[in-house]
């Protein structure tokens, strides 16, 4: 075994933990702090694509900024234990069922693709003659560039759609204070 795969499979079971333990938990606090978890390793996973830009920018856009928005709309919320709402067996089957087909359609496919000839999973880290838009990963300037060129205002609706969220959430929050 290399030092790529002692690193590698930790971070794929902190991700897959940290998914998990954001969908099951039933404390709101610890969902949030296990998503961040599996936001992490997501970024550590992007690491060994060789994406370092865009892993960086993972942890300081979704770890540092939207994980503290989640946190902060979280410590507004009345029921941060989850014992308000129970979900009744029918819910909790047709969840099951529905987190069961996907889960098969998406093996289904990755076996289907991993089966095609001439389909191998080939990274490249050039740009190719193809498209004209790709980025190569030493590139980030014209990254840097794209984003506050012609994705400026795309960017910052995003922006500001994220605050209006978040200043929705916290008036139906204080909607409901007694």
């Amino acid at each position: 075994m290399n030092v790529a795969t002692l690193i590698f499979w930790p971070l794929v079971a902190i991700t897959l933990v940290g998914a998990a333990g954001a969908a099951f938990a039933r404390n709101l606090v610890y969902a949030a702090l296990s998503l961040g978890a599996s936001l992490a390793g997501i970024a550590g996973l992007y690491f060994f694509l060789q994406a370092e830009y865009i892993a960086v920018i993972q942890m300081i856009v979704y770890v540092g900024g939207i994980l503290i928005l989640i946190l902060f709309g979280v410590m507004f919320s009345r029921d941060i234990q989850g014992t308000s709402s129970q979900s009744s067996w029918s819910a909790k089957l047709l969840g099951g069922l529905a987190s069961l087909a996907a889960l098969v359609s998406l093996g289904k496919l990755s076996w289907t693709i991993s089966q095609k000839e001439g389909l191998g999973l080939l990274a490249t880290r050039s740009p190719t003659s193809s498209w004209v838009g790709q980025i190569s990963s030493s590139s980030t300037t014209h990254l840097g560039d794209l984003l506050m060129g012609p994705f400026l205002v795309p960017f910052l609706v995003i922006a500001v759609l994220l605050t209006v969220v978040l200043i929705a959430a916290l008036g139906l929050v204080r909607k409901d204070a007694p």
